[in-house]
């Protein structure tokens, strides 16, 4: 089994199409190091699905210009894919496109498994409520695939 715990952050889970697994935990930092093409480097077979488990969306997370161009050039997006407004009409950073974009890079959609963690979710907010509680994405093998639990 296999797992991360994230505040608001992104958790990617990839599956391969044999038997390797990954659970990456992508927070915009990392997004714009290239985390998505260095978990995706690391298989050894092709990734054949990738899920994202809660995470903040655009609506309850401000994002600035200059750190929205450097997720861009780690997810091989453009900034107005990245853009839209936050529930108070400010920019806000959609970490969801930015996890679609990273993943298209390499052929491979993205299945959602929650909505935001900030307004949607029925878990824990540390960018939006300051709850000190985190939540878990795991993922595990099984005879008849995988299986993911948030």
């Amino acid at each position: 089994m296999l797992g991360c715990w994230v505040g608001d952050c992104a958790p990617i889970v990839l599956v391969g199409a044999g038997t390797q697994l990954a659970v990456v935990h992508a927070g915009w930092r990392g997004l714009a190091a290239g985390i998505i093409d260095i978990a995706f480097a690391a298989f050894d077979e092709p990734v054949e699905r990738a899920l994202l488990g809660p995470v903040i969306g655009p609506c309850c997370y401000e994002f600035g210009s200059v750190d929205a161009a450097a997720v861009a050039t780690g997810v091989h997006a453009s900034i107005g894919e990245l853009m839209s407004p936050t529930r108070w009409g400010t920019d806000g950073l959609d970490v969801t496109a930015a996890v679609r974009a990273g993943c298209s890079a390499h052929g491979v959609g993205v299945d959602l498994l929650a909505d935001c963690t900030g307004c949607s979710f029925d878990g824990f907010s540390h960018r939006v409520r300051a709850e000190p509680e985190r939540h878990v994405v795991a993922a595990w093998q099984v005879s008849t695939g995988v299986e993911v639990a948030t």
